[in-house]
């Protein structure tokens, strides 16, 4: 029984955390004057969406952060991490929100 509340401790503290790396990329891109919006939103139309473990970190690949640096480079794009289509659409961020209400419970 200890052991399960561990590791349910355990898997939301580092749900939060990722949770609040995906909101604060959001909030970064929000941010970024419309130009550079539709640069990093030209470079994620070329990136596939991702899922999210059980942490609620994305299941990018090597090869997928392999092609967001490449379209990083192509676009000009400073900050890679925000070459995410959750980060720049709505839509985008409406499919993250969808995904973090269907994450498994961690002992169920």
């Amino acid at each position: 029984m200890r052991k399960a509340m561990k590791v349910e401790a355990c898997l939301q503290e580092e749900r939060a955390a990722n949770y609040a790396e995906h909101f604060k990329n959001r909030a970064l891109f929000k941010e970024l004057p419309p130009d550079q919006q539709r640069k990093y939103q030209d470079a994620a139309s070329n990136i596939p969406t991702p899922t999210l473990d059980k942490y609620g970190h994305d299941t990018y690949s090597t090869q997928d952060w392999m092609e967001i640096m490449e379209e990083a480079i192509h676009h000009k794009i400073i900050t890679p991490r925000l070459i995410n289509p959750w980060y720049t659409s709505d839509e985008g961020w409406e499919i993250l929100q969808n995904l973090w209400k269907n994450l498994p419970e961690a002992c169920g």
